[in-house]
């Protein structure tokens, strides 16, 4: 039997496996559309259901700019209809067909989506969408427009309708070619989360997010691929000028690392971005910064896409980042190998000169060994107090910000773990960083484990909010996963 979905409200939809008979009966009371093989609607009337309307003025076929400037001449009182006139929306995509009512009278009637019914939840347009979001569920019953191309916007776990019991339901206008993201535990289209899906907007105008089932939605509209950045084709050609390739589920997992930056207003706010990805001659290139790190010792059997750089447990392996530390500013490393307690020092990435910046490990406070216990040094001498905690000498994200020189933190994945407010005065290094050891005024030192390995670090211009730190390590974990290498 065809799948049916019942419009009872704006803001419920009801998807039911039905013969064709009693769709015809739903449809006496109730918009009525047929689910399509690609997950689309078209429109059902039915045998008896145009008894509902065929009575009430028709306006045609409108696209959606001139449905618009009808609700804006309803709303200046330059134009009126009767109540119940209907019009059908026009667009290239598996939106057109969609039946517009005219609902409310003078100056407060508008032309939305059918199905409202008399509660008066009639579809609203939402305010303008010009950066990226999550859906909420303020926007079930409503058309979300997206003013700004290309944005990502995300189905969170959870969402659903406004009201108690109800089912998520909104039409997004596309811009450029807009991105569908969700976590796990969210199913869309029968893809199962993470992921994401784009749509065209060249294809159609509008498209529909509707909830069937607690966390499974449908969406429909034109598949299409992940618009290309600026900064991911710079990317690209940096690697080809190593000579690296990189697969092309690299490339998609990249470009939603950048995009997804960018939504987060962290890209400018960002200096370097090492993560090695690709082949050995591509592992070098940095997503962000021009200048490539350079590996010291390091050969192909030191690197793998799904494990990341390791060293050997000397000073004879490691990487020069390429990039000097800024006092007021803040750093991160994705640690893939969990350190041996001992009071041994260790830095996974770090310099020391007149001025400190270190992530180490079995170090205290002030830098004495002490196990099991992390540091974060941003700036000063190096006996300066610094935020330090025990961790156990965990694997995962560290991030090590410098705010201004009485506020300093040190945190892990989305953990702080401790803050200082011991006044550190210093500058901006002039020695670039070393990482799986730390750079001794131009002298490899405080080496970590033996096959430790390093899924990449990033250095901030800035001293960052706690906020900004987590949605980095949030991004950076979720392009750790799809390398296969998330700890």
């Amino acid at each position: 039997m065809p799948t049916y979905v019942i419009q009872k409200d704006s803001k419920t939809a009801v998807p039911l496996t039905i013969t064709q008979a009693q769709a015809d009966a739903y449809a006496l009371k109730f918009p009525v559309y047929l689910v399509n093989a690609d997950n689309s609607r078209t429109f059902y009337a039915g045998p008896t259901a145009p008894a509902n309307i065929a009575t009430l003025p028709n306006l045609g076929v409108k696209n959606a700019s001139e449905i618009a400037d009808l609700n804006a001449q309803l709303a200046a009182g330059t134009l009126t209809y009767p109540p119940g006139t209907w019009l059908t929306l026009a667009s290239s995509g598996t939106d057109a067909g969609t039946v517009y009512r005219l609902k409310g009278v003078g100056t407060a009637a508008t032309f939305s989506v059918e199905g409202g019914g008399s509660g008066g939840g009639s579809t609203t347009v939402g305010t303008d969408v010009s950066s990226a979001r999550s859906f909420a569920s303020s926007d079930s019953g409503s058309i979300v427009p997206l003013v700004n191309p290309d944005l990502v916007m995300t189905i969170p776990l959870g969402l659903a309708g406004a009201t108690l019991n109800s089912l998520f339901s909104c039409v997004v206008a596309l811009n450029g070619t807009p991105g569908f993201t969700f976590p796990s535990g969210v199913t869309v289209n029968g893809v199962a989360g993470p992921s994401t899906l784009y749509r065209a907007a060249s294809a159609g105008v509008m498209v529909s997010l509707t909830q069937i089932a607690a966390n499974k939605f449908l969406l429909n509209g034109v598949d299409a691929s992940a618009p290309t950045d600026a900064d991911m084709t710079a990317f690209n050609a940096r690697v080809t000028a190593a000579s690296g390739t990189t697969s092309s589920g690299t490339k998609a997992a990249v470009q939603a690392f950048i995009t997804g930056l960018k939504a987060d207003g962290l890209w400018t706010l960002l200096d370097d971005i090492w993560v090695p990805v690709g082949d050995f001659a591509a592992s070098p290139v940095k997503i962000k910064n021009a200048t490539n790190a350079i590996f010291v010792g390091i050969v192909s059997g030191d690197y793998a896409e799904n494990l990341g750089v390791k060293g050997d447990g000397t000073t004879a392996k490691y990487v020069r980042r390429q990039y000097n530390p800024k006092h007021i500013g803040s750093f991160y490393q994705y640690l893939r190998t969990t350190q041996a307690g001992s009071t041994t020092l260790r830095c996974g990435l770090g310099v020391a000169e007149t001025n400190h910046f270190t992530l180490g490990y079995n170090t205290n406070a002030v830098g004495t060994g002490s196990s099991t216990s992390i540091r974060g040094k941003a700036g000063g001498a190096f006996s300066t107090s610094s935020p330090a905690a025990f961790n156990g000498n965990a694997a995962g994200g560290y991030g090590v910000i410098r705010r201004s020189n009485t506020d300093a933190e040190l945190t892990f994945n989305a953990t702080s773990l401790n803050t200082s407010a011991t006044s550190t005065t210093g500058a901006d290094c002039t020695l670039e960083a070393f990482e799986l050891l730390r750079n001794a005024n131009g002298t490899p030192d405080q080496v970590l484990d033996a096959n430790s390995y390093t899924g990449g670090s990033a250095y901030f211009n800035t001293g960052v909010t706690q906020a900004q730190m987590f949605a980095f390590h949030a991004r950076m974990q979720t392009l750790q996963t799809a390398l296969s290498r998330n700890v």
